[in-house]
Formats: C-alpha cells, sequence, structure tokens
C-alpha cells in the first residue's frame, strides 16, 4: 500500500494529467468545431457500431447523464447524432451516428492519436501497458465505489 504522500500524489498526477489531457484535445479540435465533450461523445458511438442509450453513452464517457444531454442536443441538431426509439424498450432512446458523423469521427481520430502519440512517445511500451493496469484498477475500483457500470458499458471498455 503506497503511503500517505504517495497517494495524495498519485490523485494529484491523475487528476491534473487528465485535465491536460482534455485542454490539449481540445486545442486540436477547436478549428473542427469540436470539444472534447463532443468528441468523446462521438468516439464511444462510433466504439459501439450499434445504438446506445444516453445512460449507457453517459457511463462510457465517464460523466453524468445529464450533463450529456446538451452535447447530443448540439450533435443532433448538427445532423450527427440520430436519436431512435428501442425496439425493447420504449422508455430508451439509441442514440446513431449519422454518416456525416462517421466522416468526421475518421477525419478527427488522427489528430486524436497524434496526440496520444506526441505524449507516449519515449515511453516504454511496458511501462505503459503497466500504467494502463493500475488505471484499470483505479476505474474499476471508483466504479464499484459508486455503482457498477452497465453490461454494455462494461463490454465496450473492457478493452481499454
Amino acid at each position: 500500500m503506497p503511503n500517505i504522500q504517495e497517494r495524495l500524489d498519485f490523485s494529484r498526477e491523475l487528476v491534473v494529467a487528465g485535465r491536460h489531457w482534455r485542454t490539449r484535445l481540445d486545442e486540436r479540435l477547436k478549428p473542427f468545431g469540436m470539444s472534447h465533450a463532443r468528441w468523446t461523445a462521438l468516439y464511444w458511438l462510433s466504439e459501439a457500431k450499434v445504438g446506445v442509450s444516453q445512460t449507457d453513452l453517459a457511463e462510457l464517457a465517464g460523466i453524468e447523464s445529464p450533463a450529456l444531454v446538451r452535447t447530443i442536443d448540439l450533435l443532433e441538431k448538427e445532423g450527427l447524432v440520430k436519436r431512435c426509439p428501442s425496439p425493447t424498450d420504449r422508455r430508451v432512446n439509441l442514440l446513431h451516428l449519422t454518416d456525416a458523423a462517421r466522416a468526421t469521427v475518421a477525419n478527427i481520430e488522427p489528430l486524436a492519436d497524434a496526440l496520444r502519440r506526441e505524449v507516449l512517445n519515449g515511453i516504454p511500451a511496458e511501462d505503459v501497458r503497466k500504467a494502463m493496469q493500475v488505471l484499470k484498477q483505479v476505474r474499476l475500483r471508483l466504479d464499484s465505489a459508486g455503482h457498477a457500470p452497465s453490461p454494455k458499458a462494461a463490454a465496450l471498455t473492457a478493452g481499454v
């Protein structure tokens, strides 16, 4: 078990690194009229390959469902996302990417990957794999401290 200073340092680095990552990505996305929040929604919808409920998308994106409503509304107005009734639950709309959104994802993914390459350049692959193991454990413990992710969200993030 890490000591109190190591726990403090770890949590601080985790939070600050995430904040800086979002800031750098936002800078690259801005010329395309995109933000980290919008990109995250489009990215996870593209990974899902099938319709996803707003609740599942919020879990995948790691944000609260009410915070996602405005983002989805804007993406829908721009013709990037469409809501379709769920065939199994009349209370739920499933979110789908439009063809325009698929093109947007295809154009923006290289920008996001360029940031990943720049940030991880020079860090040995084994170190990255070990960091991923630790981050997955942290995420799973945080998930279990609150609530368990839905089966669909858990399946989609299993390989992340």
